[in-house]
């Protein structure tokens, strides 16, 4: 229905509709731009994988040192273990990745919401 002036009846309403619908959609641009440009994924679990990527890393090569740590001495001696150590010190960072990546993306979205928001760093 066209009140005066060619506006719609209850124009004032329908301009405050459109600043909401405006809004929303630049809140929406805006988190997904933002997570994009931070995290690499706006996806919950994508966040949550990025915050914790660099401890994860950490974890797997202090872990793969302390287990070569005994045989350290046979380690320098032995060509056949030199290789195999320096294989494994190679691949320890692709593994945690993987092991990270299993563990959070079997976690709902809301799930990782909730610990991309609260998870710290345990301190060393």
């Amino acid at each position: 229905m066209v009140g005066e002036y060619g506006r719609l009846a209850g124009g004032v309403h329908t301009n405050r509709i459109q600043y909401a619908i405006l809004f929303i959609v630049f809140t929406v641009g805006l988190y997904f731009g933002l997570t994009w440009f931070f995290f690499g994924s706006p996806h919950p679990c994508g966040i949550l994988e990025a915050r914790q990527r660099p401890y994860a890393i950490a974890r797997e090569r202090r872990h793969q040192l302390e287990t070569y740590k005994p045989i350290e001495e046979n380690v320098l001696t032995d060509p056949r273990m030199i290789e195999e150590f320096t294989k494994s010190i190679e691949g320890v960072d692709m593994r945690a990745l993987k092991l990270l990546k299993q563990r959070v993306w079997l976690q709902t979205p809301a799930q990782c919401f909730w610990q991309a928001i609260t998870w710290k760093a345990p301190q060393e």
